[in-house]
């Protein structure tokens, strides 16, 4: 007799996932000097209000993962081997060079979040002190190591894993959470003066919008490419930034 299975309306992981990419690839590719306000006029700010999707989506992907994941020890020592293979390339196409120390990829700010996850499960209820001590140990080496995003890459992770049975008020305190985060992510991650908030910064609280995606998530995996396409995609991609960047 042969089961079917019923296929749930909404989002799956695997749709959730090429979307991020997508996002991450259009804004990447938005440094490349012909996609210059210069050049694209508006369309370039509306794109980059758009994809600050990405990340979010990324990070709720990963708070998933994290609670199903059969092995998370295996999991963040594929993010550290990732993180460190992609930050020459990284650095190569959208900072100053493969030796750049200004700004680390977003696999170490993915490894933070990880981390952070796992330090809330061991330590939660048995230490607290230990908890709070390594959590801030995580929040001060994403400044000190300039990940891409500092403070935020630790906690909003950590707020959604905390809240991932209770996902009302997960939705809730999103949105107070993620301009609290992009003010801490600034002004202490960055170091940027207290003063009006320039456009960059105040795009990044359209990461609110990733909301109505978490909602349509329907806690399937859908169809999935090999687990080495998604992994090798990320630095496959900045190196053909790269190179455009050359010509």
């Amino acid at each position: 007799m042969t089961t079917l299975i019923e296929q749930k309306k909404g989002l799956s992981s695997s749709v959730l996932k090429t979307i991020a990419i997508v996002l991450m690839v259009i804004n990447h590719f938005s440094t490349l000097q012909w996609f210059s306000p210069d050049r694209v006029g508006v369309l370039f700010y509306i794109q980059w209000c758009v994809t600050r999707i990405a990340y979010p989506l990324f990070v709720f992907l990963q708070v998933e993962g994290m609670a199903h994941t059969r092995s998370r020890e295996k999991y963040l020592l594929r993010l550290l081997i990732l993180a460190i293979i992609s930050q020459p390339i990284y650095g190569w196409a959208l900072i100053d060079g493969p030796l750049t120390t200004r700004s680390f990829n977003v696999f170490f700010d993915l490894l933070a979040g990880g981390l952070a996850i796992e330090v809330y499960d061991r330590f939660w209820k048995s230490n607290k002190v230990a908890f709070f001590v390594l959590l801030a140990a995580l929040c001060v080496l994403s400044v000190k190591f300039a990940f891409s995003y500092a403070i935020l890459c630790v906690l909003l992770p950590l707020l959604w894993y905390v809240l991932r049975d209770r996902r009302k008020l997960q939705m809730l305190l999103t949105v107070p959470a993620i301009p609290v985060l992009v003010a801490l992510m600034f002004y202490v991650g960055y170091g940027v003066p207290f003063g009006k908030p320039s456009f960059f910064m105040l795009s990044e609280l359209c990461m609110i919008a990733v909301i109505p995606f978490m909602l349509l998530y329907n806690g399937q995996k859908g169809k999935q490419l090999p687990k080495w396409f998604y992994y090798g995609f990320y630095p496959a991609h900045l190196l053909i930034v790269a190179l455009l960047g050359l010509l």
